[in-house]
Formats: structure tokens, C-alpha cells, sequence
């Protein structure tokens, strides 16, 4: 049951993520070009990056415990990066209100990620050691 969910959830996050980026691509905004960060190859260039996470996303419905460790992996650095730097921009007057509503999906996102994370863990046998043998033990 449990790995199902998991499964639900990157499936879930894959193809809205899919939905975005798809867009991203068909439907560049008008501004892009009109300053130098806004270049077509650093436009382009990030959305076929967030389309390449999507792609993860699926792989790791596709086998939650093969892929466990990405699923910690996309929590941080794709999700919570991108919810700490909003942060950091809100506060220093850098950018719009209108960002609170993606900032907000990305963290349950992030989440809904590592909460997987745990779910997905291989569970302990009461006999396990808490600490591996040392060397020579």
C-alpha cells in the first residue's frame, strides 16, 4: 500500500511537472530576448532541464526502492532550492507575490518527496546492529 502511494505521488509530480515544462516550450513569454538574462538557450536551456526531472520523476515510480536515494535528491536540490531562493528573493523586494502560489506546490511537492523518502525505507530486523562491526571485531 505504502509503495503504491509513493508511486502515485512521482507519477502525480511527473506529469504536472510534464504539463508545465510542455508549456514552457510551446508557449515562450513574449519578454524573452528583451534582456540578457532572459536568452533563448538560458530560457530553453532550463526548461528541457526541468523536462529531464520529469523523466526521473517517472523513473522513480517506476521502482520507488531502486530510485530511493533520488527521491532525497529531488526533494532538496530540485524542490526546496527553488523554495529557499523565492524566499530569499520575496524578502529582498526581488520578486513577485505571484511566485507564492508555485513556491507553495514545489514545497508540497517536497514534501509529499520526502515523506516517500522514509516510506520507501528497507525495514530493520530486530537483530540488526545499530552500529556496524568495526574492523577487526
Amino acid at each position: 500500500m505504502q509503495l503504491r502511494i509513493v508511486r502515485w505521488i512521482f507519477v502525480v509530480a511527473g506529469l504536472y511537472g510534464t504539463v508545465l515544462t510542455i508549456s514552457m516550450l510551446v508557449h515562450p513569454p513574449a519578454m524573452l530576448g528583451k534582456a540578457p538574462w532572459q536568452q533563448p538557450e538560458i530560457y530553453y536551456g532550463f526548461a528541457t532541464m526541468g523536462l529531464a526531472w520529469q523523466v526521473v520523476f517517472f523513473l522513480i515510480a517506476g521502482d520507488p526502492r531502486r530510485y530511493r536515494i533520488m527521491m532525497f535528491v529531488s526533494a532538496i536540490y530540485d524542490k526546496l532550492a527553488f523554495v529557499a531562493v523565492l524566499v530569499v528573493l520575496l524578502l529582498k523586494r526581488r520578486a513577485g507575490l505571484h511566485w507564492v502560489g508555485p513556491a507553495v506546490n514545489e514545497f508540497v511537492f517536497a514534501m509529499a518527496f520526502l515523506v516517500s523518502y522514509f516510506l520507501t525505507a528497507e525495514p530493520r530486523k530486530p537483530t540488526d546492529p545499530v552500529l556496524p562491526p568495526m574492523r577487526g571485531d
